[in-house]
């Protein structure tokens, strides 16, 4: 398991913030393993602002999607 996952596991966190495009492992594989385990409130925030890129965040449990400017 990832090290920020397993952070976010831990329980000591109150919100979470991912980007899509992410060294290792991509926000969207990583917003997946975090609802596997945890309802901790998710926003995505990506440089990636398509409609299709906002509705899988969505739809795989993001609480709101924000595209960068």
């Amino acid at each position: 398991m990832q090290g920020g996952i397993h952070e976010v596991l831990t329980g000591k966190y109150a919100i979470g913030v991912l980007d899509i495009m992410m060294l290792h492992l991509n926000g969207i594989k990583t917003l997946r393993q975090i609802r596997m385990k945890s309802l901790m409130p998710i926003i995505m925030l990506s440089a990636r602002g398509d409609d299709i890129d906002r509705i899988i965040g969505l739809e795989l449990g993001a609480d709101d999607y924000v595209p960068k400017p």
